[in-house]
């Protein structure tokens, strides 16, 4: 009884054994696809490559498909990106164990293949890992805050919005109201300008995180930000070479036409009349900055373009959004104040034609800075 106790439990410990092994020698290979589920060329991808091979080799293979519409998708693709070592990455990515393919074409052409091969390898070297590294966040601290400072700057002591800052305060003073007056309304402008350049900033933000579900357009506006930038950088230099050359303010490209100026002029020079001069000068503002952003959004959409769009950073985006605009009225600030300390308006404009080369050449600067932010991110 005893012996028979002892073959029982020998036979017992073996059957455990033995199921262990199997256990453990038993290899699953796990497959990322990230495609988005409104992708076309994504659904063809599992329709005629993932499915049938999941349906094939059920027991031996588990694909995982990820839809980066979500951002915890977008954030999981991008930390697969940074462990396989890739530079320039495609929303439509199959990481088979140690290898990855990039790209509608590749997948269609090799995917297949590539699974195949690694499910008949003896091993498998996975070198995925899963981790909660916040490669957006990183990538979101990387668009430093010395960039957004820069360019909103920049943007501010753009000549076309100096300018006409320069004429209203010349056209306060043939109205003759007292400096305290003449502040007052010129605040009120000034803030009309600041809410009227945000919730345009605003809108475009909101448009461009509808765009960038999809990647063909998102990454189209990416591309025209950067020729934008470019072509502004070069415009901006050839200002400054020119205007250093001939002193003439005509021969300076980038700035409105002389048609839309003589529009803001006769706005201001209509609305700024009456009794109440403040809701007169809001109206100003208003219509004024929106006739400007034809010539101010040369650095504005480049801006909008690189501030993150994902729902979880969506509230630094804002912030940063904010604090350009408000960099973007510190200029008309400083041009109001130095006219209230008793500076004409003949001296302001002379001032800014006397720092034109320079003030071409910081917005030339900043521009190459965006464009390169933009081209590496």
């Amino acid at each position: 009884m005893k012996d028979r106790s002892i073959i029982a439990c020998f036979f017992l410990v073996l059957i455990i054994v033995s199921s262990s092994f199997s256990k453990d020698t038993t290899q699953t290979l796990t497959v990322h696809f990230f495609g988005a589920s409104t992708c076309r060329e994504c659904n063809t991808i599992k329709r005629e490559v993932l499915e049938p091979l999941q349906q094939e080799h059920s027991s031996s293979l588990t694909i995982k498909n990820h839809d980066i519409n979500e951002d915890e998708k977008i954030r999981k693709l991008l930390n697969f990106e940074r462990q396989y070592g890739i530079i320039e990455g495609n929303p439509i990515s199959l990481f088979v164990a140690d290898t990855f393919l990039l790209g509608y074409n590749n997948i269609m052409q090799n995917g297949e293949q590539l699974i195949l091969e690694k499910l008949q390898s003896p091993e498998f070297q996975t070198t995925i890992v899963d981790s909660d590294y916040d490669i957006i966040g990183e990538t979101f601290r990387g668009f430093s805050f010395w960039l957004i400072t820069l360019a909103g700057l920049a943007d501010g002591i753009n000549p076309c919005a100096i300018a006409t800052m320069i004429f209203l305060i010349s056209f306060l003073a043939t109205q003759k109201l007292d400096f305290k007056r003449t502040l007052l309304v010129g605040q009120t402008y000034i803030f009309a300008v600041f809410l009227t350049y945000f919730s345009i900033g605003l809108g475009a933000f909101h448009a461009l995180r509808t765009f960038e579900r999809f990647h063909f357009v998102s990454e189209g506006i990416r591309w025209s930000a950067i020729a934008l930038c470019a072509f502004v950088a070069v415009l901006s230099l050839r200002d400054a070479f020119v205007f250093h050359k001939t002193k003439n303010i005509k021969n300076i490209k980038l700035q409105l036409p002389d048609s839309v100026k003589m529009k803001i002029h006769d706005v201001i020079k209509k609305k700024l009349t009456g009794k109440n001069l403040l809701i007169s000068a809001f109206i100003t503002g208003f219509i004024v900055t929106l006739f400007e952003t034809m010539c101010t959004a040369q650095t504005y959409l480049p801006i909008l373009r690189a501030l993150p769009k994902h729902e979880s950073y969506r509230i630094q985006g804002y912030l940063y959004l904010l604090y350009y605009n408000f960099l973007f009225i510190v200029p008309l600030q400083i041009v109001m104040i130095a006219a209230y300390k008793g500076m004409t308006w003949n001296n302001l404009a002379k001032g800014t034609q006397k720092n034109m080369v320079a003030i071409k050449i910081i917005i030339a600067t900043v521009m190459v800075a965006l464009a390169t932010y933009l081209f590496m991110n």
